[in-house]
């Protein structure tokens, strides 16, 4: 039996950063959307490059600020779920 090749997370956060971009652009009418090679992240500020950022709904992000945003957006889910009549 082959031995599984497990993914390094440098491999893994290129893939995930691949179809993030991919889902963005998917969102955006199929057009992809117009990105320069340097930007900076609306949150934090740092200067990041070309398939280093994503765009959402006009927002540069970098990667450490969007993953932050979607574990926000979880816990809040989480709480909500935790709310109503019992």
């Amino acid at each position: 039996m082959p031995e599984e090749v497990k993914e390094s997370a440098e491999k893994r956060r290129e893939r995930w950063m691949e179809r993030e971009a991919k889902k963005a652009d998917t969102k955006a009418g199929g057009r992809k959307a117009e990105l320069s090679e340097r930007a900076k992240c609306d949150i934090c500020g740092k200067e990041v490059e070309e398939g280093e950022y994503i765009n959402i709904r006009g927002k540069i992000l970098c990667a450490e600020c969007y993953e932050a945003s979607l574990e926000n957006e979880m816990a809040d889910i989480g709480a909500a779920d935790g709310t109503g009549a019992g």
